[in-house]
Order: C-alpha cells, then sequence, then structure tokens
C-alpha cells in the first residue's frame, strides 16, 4: 500500500478546487535471506574461490553483514568472497531493518573442502643423533606446515613417554634397534585429517658410497661443496678425510654428509676418502674421490742464472721456459722483436746465435683462458773481438771518378752497414751514398788522400780497421809482352796487358805514334795493324796527379808483302783499333 495519496476539495457553487498529496512509506522487513547458491551445504576445491551473495527485502534497506564461526569477525557485506580456500568452516549472513525494531534475520552456510588427495602429508627424518640412537622425524604439509598433527604407530595414538615425544608437526624417536624396522609410523593432517603414506624407519646398509659431483676439478681460491651418498639407513655416521702418504695420517676435513672448503689451494690436490658406518649395524663402507685443483700459472722459471743471459758468438743455447700449473700449461715462444711465434712448447733452441735478442715465453692455463703470464728472456752475444769487419775496394772506375767501397763481415751480409769518413758519419748526398754495405764514393778528387773510412757491424757494433785513401804508385809499371817490341803481321791482331803497383785509382791511357787519338784502359786489343810505330802508355794515380809512368813500346810489322798496307791512323778512325 505505499504510495502517493491525493485529497481533493471544491467549492461547488463556485466550482473551484484545491487539493494536496501525502506518500505513504510502509516499513517492513526483513522477511527472507536469499542466497546465490543453490544450497547452505556447499563445495568449494581445495585452494579454489567462491563468491556468495546475501539478498534480502527490506524497507528501507536492511544492513547485511557476514561472520566467521570462530572468530565472530565481520568479514563483509552483502558480498562474501573467499579465495585460496584451504580449510572447513562456517559463515553467517546477518540481515537488519535499519529503522523498525524487528528482529536480525540470519541465514549460515558451511564451506566444506574438496581436497585434492594427491597432497597427503610425508615423514621423513629431520635429525639423527647417534648418541642416544634417536632419529626426529617431521610430518611434511604443503597445506599446514607446522600444525598440531597426530602421530601413530602401527595404528595406535602415539603418547608422550621415555621413547617418545611427539610435538605438533615433529616425533623425536629414541633408543633406535633393529627391530625398528617393522614398525609402522604415521601422520594425519589437521582440518583435512589426510593420513600420510606409511613410513619405516630403515636401519640398513650402506651397500654403496656415490659422490655428487664425481669429477672435482676445482678452481684455486674458490670454495668446494662435494656430497657423500650412501644407502645408509637410518643412524648412520660419515667421516671425510685425507690420507698424507708420507705420514700415513689421516687428517679428517668433516664429520657431515656433505665436504666443504671455503678456501681450496693447489696443495689440496688428491684422495679424498669419506666412510660411512650404520651404528645400528655395524656396517661400513668407504670410497674416494680425486680433487683436481686449477692453478697457476703463477710464476715462469727459466733454465738460466738471470732473465738477462751471456752466450758466445756462433753457439748454441736450449732455454727451457717452465711454468707451475694443473693442467700443464701451454707454452708458446715468440720474438718480441720481430712479433712473431716461433714455436710452441717449452724448450727454445736457438742455434748459431749471431745477433742479440729479446724472446718471450706465454705460459697459459687450458682450462682457465684468462689465467696467461708473460716473461722475457734476453739473449746478448759475446761476440769474437778478433772478428772485426774490414773494408775493401769492390769496384772503380776512372772515367767517372769514382770508387765502391765494400765491407766485409763474416757475421752478416746484410743489414745496414754505418759507415764514417774521417770520424764522422756519412749521410747520403752528391759524394757519398750507402747501400747496406757498400759505400759508394764519386767525383774523387786529390783531396780524398786525406780521408780515412770505417765501417760498423750490425749486430756486434763492430768497427773495422781504419781504410785510407792515402794514394802510392804507380811505382813500377808492367807490360805483359815477350819484349819492348811487339812483332805483328800485316792485318792481323794483338792484344796488350798493362799492370801497376798503384793504389787506391789509377788511370791507364795509351797513345800511338802516329795519331793523336787517346785510348784508356789497362787491356789494349789492336785489330788489323797495318804499319809500324810505337805505342806508350801512361800511368796515372788520380789521386795523385803528379805521380804518373810513361813507356813506349815498338810495333814491327814482319810481314813480306806491304801492297795493302793502309794507313794505322785510318784504322783507328774506322773504329777497328778499340779498348777493353
Amino acid at each position: 500500500m505505499s504510495g502517493n495519496y491525493i485529497c481533493k476539495v471544491q467549492n461547488l457553487i463556485t466550482g473551484t478546487y484545491i487539493e494536496g498529496s501525502l506518500s505513504l512509506n510502509i516499513h517492513y522487513g526483513p522477511d527472507e535471506i536469499v542466497l546465490n547458491t543453490s544450497t547452505s551445504m556447499i563445495e568449494v576445491d581445495e585452494f579454489g574461490s567462491i563468491t556468495i551473495l546475501c539478498t534480502v527485502e527490506c524497507f528501507p534497506p536492511c544492513v547485511i553483514r557476514w561472520t566467521e564461526r570462530n572468530t565472530k569477525k565481520q568479514i563483509g557485506d552483502a558480498e562474501l568472497k573467499l579465495y585460496n580456500v584451504s580449510a572447513n568452516d562456517t559463515y553467517t549472513c546477518h540481515a537488519w531493518n535499519p529503522i523498525i525494531n524487528t528482529p536480525t534475520l540470519s541465514h549460515t552456510v558451511t564451506i566444506t573442502v574438496k581436497y585434492d588427495e594427491t597432497l597427503i602429508p610425508k615423514i621423513g627424518v629431520y635429525n639423527q643423533n647417534v648418541s642416544d640412537y634417536s632419529i626426529g622425524l617431521n610430518c611434511q604439509s604443503f597445506r599446514n606446515p607446522k600444525g598440531r598433527f597426530v602421530w601413530m604407530v602401527n595404528g595406535s595414538l602415539v603418547k608422550h613417554n621415555e621413547r617418545y615425544s611427539p610435538a605438533n608437526y615433529l616425533l623425536h624417536v629414541r633408543y633406535v634397534t633393529t627391530e625398528d624396522e617393522n614398525n609402522i609410523y604415521t601422520c594425519k593432517e589437521p582440518g583435512t585429517n589426510m593420513q600420510s603414506d606409511p613410513f619405516w624407519i630403515k636401519t640398513s646398509g650402506p651397500t654403496y658410497i656415490r659422490f655428487r659431483p664425481k669429477d672435482l676439478m676445482v678452481k684455486e681460491r674458490t670454495g668446494l661443496n662435494v656430497s657423500c651418498l650412501a644407502d645408509c639407513y637410518h643412524l648412520c655416521i660419515f667421516h671425510w678425510f685425507k690420507l698424507d702418504p708420507s705420514s700415513g695420517h689421516k687428517h679428517i676435513y668433516s664429520k657431515e654428509t656433505v665436504l666443504h672448503i671455503t678456501d681450496v689451494r693447489k696443495e689440496m690436490s688428491g684422495n679424498y676418502s669419506c666412510t660411512v658406518q650404520n651404528i645400528i649395524s655395524g656396517a661400513f663402507k668407504e670410497s674416494s674421490v680425486s680433487l683436481n685443483v686449477l692453478y697457476g700459472p703463477d710464476e715462469i722459471l727459466f733454465n738460466t742464472s738471470s732473465n738477462i743471459t751471456e752466450v758466445d758468438e756462433f753457439s748454441s743455447i736450449t732455454i727451457v721456459c717452465a711454468a707451475k700449473c694443473f693442467p700443464t700449461c701451454l707454452i708458446i715462444w715468440t720474438d718480441k722483436n720481430r712479433e712473431t711465434t716461433l714455436r710452441h712448447g717449452s724448450d727454445l733452441k736457438l742455434v748459431n746465435v749471431k745477433t742479440d735478442g729479446m724472446y718471450t715465453c706465454n705460459a697459459t692455463n687450458p682450462q682457465v683462458a684468462t689465467a696467461t703470464i708473460v716473461e722475457t728472456i734476453i739473449i746478448k752475444v759475446k761476440y769474437d773481438a778478433t772478428l772485426i769487419p774490414r773494408i775493401v775496394i769492390a769496384k772503380y772506375n776512372a772515367s767517372d771518378s769514382s770508387i765502391v767501397l765494400k765491407c766485409l763481415s763474416s757475421r752478416s751480409s746484410i743489414g745496414r752497414f754505418s759507415w764514417s769518413v774521417n770520424g764522422s758519419t756519412i749521410i747520403d748526398n752528391d759524394t757519398y751514398s750507402e747501400d747496406s754495405m757498400f759505400l759508394f764514393i764519386r767525383h774523387l778528387s786529390t783531396d780524398e788522400q786525406y780521408n780515412s773510412y770505417t765501417c760498423t757491424e750490425p749486430g756486434s757494433g763492430f768497427q773495422s780497421d781504419h781504410f785510407p785513401m792515402k794514394p802510392y804508385g804507380p811505382d813500377e809499371v808492367l807490360v805483359h809482352t815477350s819484349q819492348n817490341t811487339i812483332e805483328v803481321y800485316q792485318f792481323s791482331s794483338t792484344t796488350v796487358f798493362c799492370s801497376a803497383d798503384c793504389y787506391p785509382l789509377c788511370q791507364f791511357r795509351w797513345t800511338l805514334s802516329y795519331t793523336d787519338i787517346v785510348m784508356e784502359g789497362a787491356i789494349l786489343s789492336l785489330a788489323n795493324v797495318t804499319s809500324n810505330g810505337s805505342l806508350t802508355y801512361h800511368v796515372t794515380n788520380l789521386l795523385n796527379l803528379n805521380a804518373t809512368l810513361s813507356e813506349s813500346i815498338y810495333i814491327n810489322d814482319i810481314s813480306d808483302d806491304v801492297r795493302h798496307k793502309t794507313s794505322s791512323l785510318d784504322k783507328v778512325k774506322d773504329g777497328h783499333t778499340k779498348l777493353i
């Protein structure tokens, strides 16, 4: 009947009227609580979620609250949201009219968890004490890790006594014997009442020992953890030790299943033994694992007394590079000056050593790429001081007044020899130019007689004796003919050789009595000789122009037939007389 009501008043004489309205609100409820579920017994999957909506007819709107049964705490309004449901519980929806004093209406729902039967508790061993032959068991639960569990042995409730001490999820069992292998232990989880699988306290083994990891190769200055695994149940003692082969002493490293070393050093390499003993049955097992420590290289050592070693010239030497490493280091020898690799291996053999050298040994650990050290050894040659270079004249040319000096060395036929004149280093210019062991001297003049040359050998640094350019001769000239007369037949040819004791650069010239042509060279070849005459040679030292010797040789035509004689001058002009 709630609604708006209208009152109308009209004057029947005049016909006018007025009207007014009145709103009627009837307070009611709550009459009935309605949920969005089909039943008040709601089953929810374990760790699932659910939303329950509580509705009720009221005017004005009712106040709605949800409470949890045990805590009585309000946990929601009209909508109750539950997440990750893991335990059974009861929730009540309360509704009341805020205006009229009507009784509060309530509706209760029960949440039943449909537990995952695969998530049953499991019994494990958390502690062993060989002093009182005791074992600590724990009931491991995914849902309730530290709840109040119920312990059973052979189906009977475990009570606290001198042998058993149950404490929620823990059970302490003392005085274990081999007979305990026949006892069945179980635990029940609070809330779900789920029971663990049966558990037996084994007292068997050990029959084998395994190591994890089984390959122990550890870098020096790092840590090590290796487990000794054995099928030993359940009261077993472990010992890790290393035997000193020299003394026979056993060094105990650990009394746990895990061998832990925080700072591994190279001297710790060797065999480590793990012993396992079952204190119930007395069974015993021992096994060893080898520890290889990766170390080095820390230092490079040579087989020489010093990193600067002197060797005799032309001798041989073998240098050994040693580096302490595990595994064995890779050794590479390089020539530091040439930046070239010489060989792989610890030994470097140098044969017929002639020059100083710098050789570098590179040692690298093949298992640790960054572990590399380098050491250099210097080989200094102890040169034979008697083997100094010497200077000789390699070539000369009188036509352009040039001479070539050569520095002869028993050590080196190549390399950059250095040249000096009168103690000053020669620099290439119009007069001088160097080419390895050669020195080219051009435009010789009489001033050259005051110069003295030296050459310095590369490597040894040895210097030649002074090579003076002081001229001498010609003192004597030798013409290679049987006598001072040359007998030839008409139109025949002949060769004349001339030599002189003259240094360093002499000029040979020839003239004929019947011509003004001058011919040069120490060897003169005449062709088609047609007349008698005289042949004169002139030998001049170019560095001492005042030193000149001359002598004549007579040419005698011994032919009877002179009808075809022609002028020797014409023959010379025609090129039939030539100089070699």
